[in-house]
């Protein structure tokens, strides 16, 4: 009987389902993503012990077109950029999500209507040495001043980020987008039609975030009994209840208890005190419901188990979402609110 032959792909690699049992393949990349070496781990009886073994070995042109390979693999079609390479009927292109690249050409194959000042068909400012585009459009650092007005937009290498001017030094305190797939598109449409009319990020200092973990009731002694806490996150996670945070950060509550009305909640990104990264508001409301849960003696696995759970009741029962599991985004927010 022949195995059905498919691959599962993982960040740092995939697992290989052409033999049985399952196979593990780990990709070494350089610093642009490129995936240079695919190896797994055998058993070597000779040395009793486990070691790596090569399977595929990649070289590449400055745009993409890869060198003869020295040493073929199993079908790794993620290659340039950690990018799917399409070669069904010699086709030969990269797909990046919101575009088609084509590496002997080094173009893209469709317009990025984001960008004026270069081509909009170039890849990487030309300079795919030094810059990448993790998604198809152009990576760039978006400047705001203190009071969360746009300044300025500044080209880089690796996905968008927002970051704050210090406007005594001028220097940037950088924060990375926790989703920056979904958004980077979603940042870029509110600087073009919001501009430096209006705040765009808006931050939450610790003593915010304080107030908000009182009036939630996560900091409450009752709620921070073994049976108390299961009832007390079941009964106010959904919907909205005290401690979904998501519902309140997108204006949804207007409750000055919680130290800032609705009408305050100008920004669609949210700076955490402490934090590094800005999020959309379901991922704030992630982190903060996480901080909360593990205020109340919950466990991170127990919070990323019961984020599933909510989401699953959702989709359902609510007929809410796509999906009836969290995406790895707003597992990582809740993550890191954990930890906060």
């Amino acid at each position: 009987m022949s195995l059905l032959r498919f691959h599962c792909a993982m960040p740092e690699g995939r697992i290989n389902a052409t033999a049985s049992p399952l196979g593990y393949e780990y990709f070494l990349k350089d610093h642009l993503g490129n995936t240079k070496q695919v190896f797994k781990v055998v058993y070597d009886a000779g040395l009793a012990t486990y070691v790596p073994s090569i399977t595929e070995e990649n070289h590449y042109y400055p745009f993409g077109t890869r060198v003869p390979l020295t040493q073929s693999g199993l079908g790794n079609k993620y290659l340039y950029n950690s990018k799917e390479l399409v070669d069904k009927n010699n086709l030969n292109w990269y797909h990046y999500g919101a575009r088609w690249y084509d590496p002997a050409l080094g173009r893209w194959t469709t317009m990025d209507p984001k960008d004026i000042e270069n081509s909009p068909y170039n890849y990487a400012y030309n300079n795919p040495i030094i810059f990448i585009d993790p998604d198809g459009t152009d990576p760039d650092i978006q400047v705001f001043d203190e009071n969360r007005y746009y300044q300025e937009t500044i080209p880089q290498a690796g996905p968008d980020q927002i970051a704050i001017r210090n406007s005594k030094t001028g220097n940037l305190n950088i924060h990375d987008l926790n989703d920056p797939i979904h958004d980077s598109p979603i940042l870029r449409d509110l600087i073009k039609n919001v501009g430096n009319t209006a705040p765009i990020v808006t931050m939450i200092g610790n003593n915010q975030f304080e107030s908000m973990m009182d009036i939630s009731g996560a900091n409450s002694v009752m709620n921070k009994l073994f049976f108390n806490r299961y009832i007390y996150a079941l009964k106010e996670s959904p919907g909205r209840g005290k401690l979904d945070f998501t519902m309140y950060l997108r204006g949804y509550i207007d409750d000055k208890t919680f130290g800032m009305t609705s009408s305050d909640i100008t920004g669609m990104f949210f700076l955490f005190a402490g934090s590094n990264t800005a999020y959309n508001p379901n991922d704030a409301g992630n982190y903060m419901w996480s901080a909360a849960m593990q205020r109340m003696g919950f466990s991170l696995e127990a919070s990323l188990i019961d984020a599933h759970a909510f989401t699953a009741y959702d989709y359902y029962f609510n007929n809410h979402g796509t999906t009836p599991f969290d995406s790895w985004y707003d597992q990582k927010s809740i993550i890191k609110g954990h930890f906060h």
